[in-house]
Parts: C-alpha cells; structure tokens; sequence
C-alpha cells in the first residue's frame, strides 16, 4: 500500500469515528464544527483591539474532546514569539480543561489553573471561563468546578497582545503552529462581563441574538464549512465582520460543519421529519432509494471529505445509481432551506 493510500486511510477512519463518536443524525439547524487533529487546521481570527481584553471577561463554547492529548489548544489570544503572550485554554494529557495567562507577555513568567474535574472524552460539554479579581473560574455543565493554580496566581489585567485570535491550535515561540484540537467545538462566545452561574445556566442552551450587551464575539458555526479558507462568520452585532474567522487547513476535507452535540431549547418547526425519511437497501451494491418530504438538495460525500453526488431534482422517493461508487462509507446530506439531515450508507 502506498503512503498515499495509507495515509488516505487513515483520514476515512479518523472521520468516520468522529461520527460514530459523537452519534450525530440530528436537523443542523444547529451545526458546529468539527477539527481533525491529523489535518492541521484551525480558525484565525485577525488582530482586533476588541479582542484584546485584559480582565472581567468570560469564554464559553461548547465541545466534545475526542481523544488524550498531551497538549491541545482550544483558544490562544496572542503568542509567545516577541513575548505576546495573553491567554490560552488547552486541554492537557490527564484530559483536564487549563486557562494559561500572562500578564507580562513573557512566555517563560506564565500563570495556570486547572480544572480538577476531568473532562469526558467523546461526550458533549459545556465549557465557561471567568477572569477577574475573583481569580479565575471555570464551569462544566453550568457547574463551578474545583480547580487550582498550578504554576503562579491571579496577576491583574494581562497582556494586551496585538497579535491573532486562534482556535484549534497554538502559536509557538518560533511562529509555526501546532498542538491542534481533535473534536467538535460549537457556540463559542466572549464576554466583557463576568457571566454569573445563573447567566450561563440561562444562556448554555439557547442560541443568541446577537444583540445581547458585552458580547463581543460569537460563532455558532451554523454555516455549512468544510476544509481550507472558509469563513467563519461572527454573528455578534457589535462587532460584526471586523471578527470573522478564516479556516486554515492542509486538506479539503476538514475542519468541518456538522450537527451539534446539543439541541437548542427553543422549538421550531422543522420541515425535515426525521422519522420520516429512508435511505435502503443499506448496504447497498447498486441503488441507493432515498424517500423523505421538503428535501430541496441531497449531496453525498465519502469517508474523505469529497463531494461525489449532487441532486436538486428531487420526487418524495428518489433513486440513485452508486454502482460506480468505490466500497466504503458515504454520508448523504438532506437539505430543506435553512435545515440539514445527515444519514450514512455502506457501498459493498
């Protein structure tokens, strides 16, 4: 086997443990976004002085880790190249969740507290960090966790670092990137408050406005994304476009949208019955029969990442010819407006 073939391989049973792991069959209308460790991609946000808050601020997003790592960067504010260093969270090798400050800049003068409740690998949390003269303080599930310093204390207001905004990977000193995040994060929003319990509590499972007084930036990452230079749009009013991130990756194929781990507590009325539709014979050598109401689009991609059908031509029961499909996994995605079913198949 070549090391092209083996290295394709490999991304197809990366991706389709991703989706054995986090069991997603649900309507995105809430989507979020999904980072291969293996694909060296990540978010970069440019240098904003909205951004570049120093104290009184929370983050909170939410995401399934799906592996140990022994570093892995959730958000890096700044980097430690000409000591611009403000803030980063990572999760370490004992799977516990770290926020790393500094109020100097300097990489080697660095602050940490940690979390002392594990976080659970290959299961949905919910993730917020608070910064003030409280210290800092960090909730899972809406629950204040215990936590301590690990190196150094609460230093005052940090480093103000004119540097990017990064998710799913750091910036080391020499300015290459690495110590990339495996899994899917969604709902990632910064506050220039410090959000209370009940605050997070009323807000963790509910999608924003956009509106809401001090948020500075949020990413649903409910628009469809997939592989290298895809926007990531801010969907905080405030601030708008002037924080919309761009994907960076060394493939086509990841980071990718799909369904969150979590479902909104707001109800809609989704046009897309998911009882309803059926994908058969499944396996499949030959046709593949897809039935199912107010589907306006099928797409079906492979355990790669590559779009290898399209269809917006559709009846209540449509059949598609796969025969010339290799063996493998594909996953078909049903589109109705605004709302997306994902479904997979088996050509044998």
């Amino acid at each position: 086997m070549t090391a092209t073939s083996n290295n394709q391989l490999s991304i197809s049973i990366t991706i389709l443990i991703l989706v054995l792991t986090f069991s997603f069959n649900a309507i995105s209308q809430n989507r979020g976004l999904v980072f291969n460790q293996l694909n060296d991609n990540y978010v970069v946000v440019p240098d904003n002085p909205t951004l570049n808050i120093t104290n009184n601020f929370s983050l909170e997003f939410w995401l399934v880790p799906r592996k140990t790592e022994a570093f892995a960067t959730i958000l890096q504010e700044g980097e430690c190249y000409g000591s611009q260093q403000s803030y980063f969270v990572i999760q370490r090798e004992d799977t516990t969740i770290n926020f790393v400050f500094n109020c100097s800049g300097n990489c080697n003068y660095y602050n940490e507290y940690k979390c002392d409740t594990k976080l659970r690998l290959g299961d949905c949390q919910h993730i917020a960090i608070s910064y003030s003269s409280d210290g800092v303080k960090i909730y899972i599930d809406g629950l204040l966790q215990p936590g301590h310093y690990t190196n150094g204390a609460y230093c005052g207001d940090l480093y103000e670092s004119p540097k990017d905004f990064w998710v799913g990977s750091y910036r080391y000193l020499n300015g290459t990137t690495g110590a990339y995040f495996d899994g899917l994060l969604d709902e990632l929003r910064i506050w220039s408050k410090v959000l209370t319990q009940n605050e997070i509590n009323s807000n963790m499972n509910n999608a924003l406005t956009g509106d809401e007084i001090d948020l500075l930036l949020y990413y649903n990452f409910d628009s469809l994304t997939i592989g290298d230079n895809s926007i990531i749009f801010n969907q905080s009013n405030s601030t708008g476009a002037s924080l919309n991130g761009t994907t960076q990756s060394s493939t086509t194929s990841s980071p990718f949208s799909y369904g969150s781990c979590f479902s909104y507590e707001q109800t809609y009325q989704a046009e897309i019955n998911i009882s309803d539709i059926k994908i058969f014979p499944n396996p499949t050598t030959g046709d593949l029969n897809i039935s199912g109401e107010n589907i306006t689009q099928i797409e079906i991609w492979n355990s790669i990442g590559r779009k290898v059908f399209e269809n917006q031509t559709l009846e209540n029961e449509t059949t598609i010819d796969v025969s010339d499909f290799e063996k493998g996994v594909y996953f078909v995605r049903l589109y109705s407006n605004n709302e997306m079913v994902t479904k997979q198949f088996v050509k044998e």
